[in-house]
This record gives structure tokens, C-alpha cells and sequence, in this order.
């Protein structure tokens, strides 16, 4: 593995996802979120084992846990990837498709990051989340 190409790629990633916070910083928008939906959010380039987004938008899914208020939120990654094993993940199904809320991977969010309302989590797996993240 050729390490230096690695960190190139990494370092090009950052600088990338640097000019697209600064664009979603200055949005003058609000937006109505619940607790218990799934959005496309802009999460960024993780640092080390963090969990990142992808694309030009670095976006991932992101099921609000618990609304803080109208511009935060508690936040839980989700991934499709079944390869992923962090510690704390929770089995889900959202839009026909198993996947994982990576327990591990919660962050506080802004608003300003919603890209795009995906749907409403079930309530029995919304609850079982909020179960195994208290524990």
C-alpha cells in the first residue's frame, strides 16, 4: 500500500471538504427537522476512525435522535456497509435496506447540514437506538 498516495488523497479531502463547510456556514435557510427521520447530512471528512461522508457533498445518512432545539441535534451515522464493526451499532431497515446505526459515530449537528429528508425511522427500531444508546 502506497501510504504517501493515501495521505495525499486524504489531505486533498480535507482542503475539499474545508470550501464546502464554508458554503454551508453562511446558508440562510431553516429547516423543520423531527426526531426519529433520516436525513442526507453533510458530515464532513472524518479524522482517524471517525466516520466521513461521501461524494462532492459528503454526505451520509444520519437519523435524528434527539432535537435539541430548531438548529441542533443528536445525531446516529447510518451505514448500509456490513463490513462495518464498530463496537456500539444497532441493526436497522430503512427503505427496503438492512443497515447499522453506528451508536459509536453520534455527533451534534447544526441544521445547516441537512441536505435532504429521507424518511422516518419505524418506531420499534427508533426505540430499541435509543435503548442501546443509554446503556
Amino acid at each position: 500500500m502506497n501510504n504517501g498516495f493515501s495521505r495525499a488523497k486524504n489531505a486533498k479531502r480535507l482542503i475539499q471538504w474545508s470550501l464546502f463547510a464554508q458554503k454551508l456556514h453562511f446558508l440562510e435557510r431553516k429547516i423543520n427537522f423531527k426526531e426519529r427521520e433520516v436525513w442526507l447530512t453533510s458530515i464532513g471528512h472524518g479524522v482517524g476512525t471517525e466516520v466521513y461522508g461521501k461524494n462532492e457533498t459528503f454526505q451520509r445518512p444520519v437519523l435524528v435522535l434527539k432535537k435539541f432545539n430548531n438548529q441542533r441535534f443528536l445525531g446516529i451515522p447510518l451505514t448500509s456497509n456490513s463490513k462495518y464493526t464498530g463496537t456500539f451499532t444497532v441493526s436497522t431497515f430503512f427503505r427496503n435496506k438492512m443497515g447499522k446505526a453506528m451508536l459509536d459515530q453520534a455527533n451534534s449537528y447544526d441544521e445547516k447540514r441537512l441536505l435532504k429528508k429521507m424518511g422516518m425511522l419505524d418506531k420499534p427500531t427508533f426505540e430499541d437506538i435509543i435503548r442501546r444508546f443509554n446503556t
